[in-house]
């Protein structure tokens, strides 16, 4: 097919108007692509839901298959390109566990551990004079080659631990960083970008049926993971030039889109109610 179709997105109206139809017309290839896109990455088992007061009996997706997985995952990067929005600096640490930490991490457990690693990333920061909240994201796995734990973590708003970032070439050794934070083991660390954030989602979403290995995720709940950046972008849609055109739960970052989870899409529509 050749030429332009005009697509109609069915989404919150900031404003109460909808858009001009020029602002709308996709190139047709694009929108067949994206549209078959969307029909593959389908769930492919469907959980039936009890019938409501109109009769219908509805679908939901599983959640667990391979391709409720790759959406989770893809949800996961959006909600970390979205924070990114709203933070100043960025870092992607891996925390290892030497055989001394492995013990303290059977005896304490993989949370606390987390847990009293920010409590002590915190007050370094505080102590420097770093007024910003730090913000997280990360998980526990064990590596598939030798099942040995590790935490992958995805740090924003740092100032005083920041640590020298080097990307992973192959076959080079990478820098070690000992901590006072960290006492369990070394820290890697390497820059924030969108692979990264694709990596670390995906150890988030990942399924382990042995409860020794399983991953353990961490995020933060208040607010969560990515609502600021989705608050500054939709100030930026209410101040701009497109406040009364009709908007999509999506936000286009260096000429990708990415989709809101169901989570983002229902804060999404909270803000535009409260901006339009």
């Amino acid at each position: 097919a050749t030429g332009y179709t005009k697509t109609r997105l069915r989404a919150p109206i900031l404003g109460g108007l909808r858009p001009p139809k020029s602002p709308t017309t996709l190139d047709v290839d694009y929108t067949i692509a994206y549209q078959t896109w969307k029909k593959v990455m389908r769930c492919r088992k469907k959980i039936p839901l009890k019938r409501n007061n109109l009769g219908v009996n509805g679908l939901r997706n599983c959640g667990q298959c391979l391709h409720c997985r790759l959406n989770q995952r893809d949800h996961w990067v959006t909600r970390c390109l979205l924070e990114s929005q709203a933070t100043t600096t960025g870092q992607f640490w891996t925390l290892t566990f030497s055989d001394a930490g492995l013990d303290n991490l059977d005896q304490k457990g993989g949370r606390l551990l987390v847990r009293n690693f920010f409590n002590a990333l915190r007050k370094k920061e505080r102590h420097g004079g770093n007024p910003m909240m730090i913000r997280y994201f990360g998980a526990l796995e064990h590596g598939e080659t030798y099942g040995r734990p590790h935490v992958h973590l995805l740090l924003w708003n740092l100032a005083t631990c920041l640590l020298t970032s080097t990307p992973y070439k192959e076959g080079l050794p990478r820098p070690r960083y000992h901590i006072g934070q960290w006492p369990h083991g070394h820290v890697d660390c390497m820059p924030l970008n969108t692979k990264a954030m694709r990596y670390v989602s995906k150890y988030v979403t990942s399924f382990e049926s042995d409860p020794l290995r399983k991953n353990l995720p961490f995020h933060p709940k208040k607010p969560a993971l990515g609502f600021d950046g989705l608050q500054r972008h939709v100030e930026s849609l209410f101040h701009g030039p497109t406040r009364q055109w009709e908007h999509p739960h999506s936000i286009e970052i260096d000429g990708k889109t990415w989709d809101f989870d169901q989570t983002m899409a229902s804060s999404f529509i909270s803000l535009c109610k409260t901006y339009g």
